[in-house]
């Protein structure tokens, strides 16, 4: 993977993504459209986002768009399904597209099909591996399904082969990482001090934030000259700082808060281990930019992302659960300064190779090109909404029926 297509960034193209957004909240797939775009950009294509939001006048992924010279559009997130829809349809005429990806919007999947009928086709996202996402895939399988697509990209090995074996042969299906960006300067060896750190949402659902934070304030104890930080935000931050307080490692455990994806790495450097001990993941993008500064991944053995990523004892160590084995690898890599080097270049190299911004922007403009060039798939157009399903409730908002309104209420209490 290796290989750039400079051959395929020619001329302009334009495309637009859809995108969520809410106070405090800086996801995976927020932070891949703040590297990539740009990138596509000096590749001659001009993107556009439109931007879902909780919360409009506090969007920091549509400030930090905006501050990099994207184009941003933002609509209120609790609009109706049939608002949104009407909205991307109107955007994409106001403001002509090449391609459009609908990313991870449910709306935006819907969208796809009118755009097509426009000659306009559409690239799906497929960023991880949980029950939203596993229905999606689901969807795109179905052959007079609600989700006519061109195209889906899949950010990992794993996923790729979930959407082949359920989608059609009329969907062209590709495989491309998110991007990271390689630094010129490298961690640093540990001598008497090991520094932990974890970087992500702080919720229960995927993360596990509560159990991770426990098994830092463990290690920390168990281990002397063990110190861990951690850098997020989200629904589950008063419990960490219960955690962390109750378990008296204020010293010894630090919770930064949200942090900007632009410094995210100089804070890497400073730190040696990256750690996520997650239910499930895509291809995790704060994994990838510890590893492209050279930290020493220290993640689960889950199935989708991380076998990709990290080769246990080569560049990396894998635990299967968030205990003993966890505490087991720390120690590792405290008794022995050498392991953890070897490990941190090999750790680095990986990105390099296989996952750096210049790679994976290049495929994706080859693919954008793919796909402007063949054209939408044939529909007929239907204009009707699927059935709604439980797993696209928290932004799928069907008219006034009120159990729906119900759950979409209690849905949206978190971060989209």
């Amino acid at each position: 993977m290796t290989e750039i297509c400079d051959e395929w960034d020619s001329a302009p193209l334009t495309a637009a993504f859809c995108a969520y957004d809410s106070p405090g909240n800086v996801s995976g797939p927020n932070v891949w459209l703040l590297r990539l775009l740009p990138e596509l950009r000096s590749r001659g294509v001009q993107s556009r986002v439109l931007v879902f939001s909780l919360e409009p006048s506090d969007s920091p992924t549509v400030e930090l768009l905006r501050a990099a010279g994207i184009p941003v559009d933002v609509f209120k997130f609790k609009s109706s399904t049939k608002a949104k829809i009407k909205w991307i349809l109107e955007q994409c005429e106001i403001h002509p597209v090449d391609v459009f990806v609908p990313n991870l919007v449910i709306p935006g999947f819907f969208a796809a099909t009118r755009l097509a009928l426009k000659g306009i086709p559409s690239i799906g996202v497929v960023h991880s591996d949980d029950s939203f996402y596993r229905a999606v895939i689901e969807e795109l399988g179905k052959p007079d399904g609600a989700f006519q697509l061109s195209a889906v990209v899949a950010v990992s090995e794993f996923l790729e082969g979930m959407v082949r074996n359920s989608a059609g042969d009329g969907l062209a299906v590709f495989r491309i990482p998110c991007g990271v960006s390689i630094p010129d300067k490298v961690a640093t060896r540990p001598n008497d001090q090991l520094k932990l750190i974890y970087v992500g949402r702080l919720e229960e659902e995927q993360k596990r934030i509560s159990d991770v934070v426990s098994a830092l304030c463990s290690v920390t104890k168990k281990i002397p000259g063990v110190h861990a930080e951690v850098f997020g935000d989200g629904s589950a931050a008063k419990t960490v700082e219960g955690i962390i307080r109750r378990k008296n490692a204020g010293e010894r455990v630090i919770l930064h808060g949200r942090i900007d994806p632009d410094d995210i790495q100089k804070k890497m450097l400073d730190t040696h281990v990256i750690v996520l001990l997650s239910d499930y993941e895509g291809l995790p993008v704060a994994v990838m930019e510890a590893m492209a500064c050279g930290l020493v991944p220290v993640c689960r053995n889950i199935a989708s992302g991380i076998p990709e990523l990290i080769r246990d004892g080569i560049n990396g160590l894998l635990v299967d659960n968030r205990a003993d084995q966890f505490e087991a690898a720390v120690s590792k890599l405290k008794a022995s300064p050498d392991t953890w080097l070897e490990l941190s270049q090999n750790s680095r190299e990986t990105i390099v190779q296989s996952f750096s911004n210049e790679i994976c922007s290049a495929r994706w403009s080859k693919v954008l090109r793919e796909v402007a060039d063949a054209g939408p798939p044939k529909t007929d157009g239907a204009q009707s909404l699927p059935p709604l399903r439980r797993e696209f409730m928290r932004e799928d908002f069907r008219g006034h029926h009120l159990l729906t309104r119900l759950a979409n209420r209690i849905l949206t209490k978190f971060h989209p």
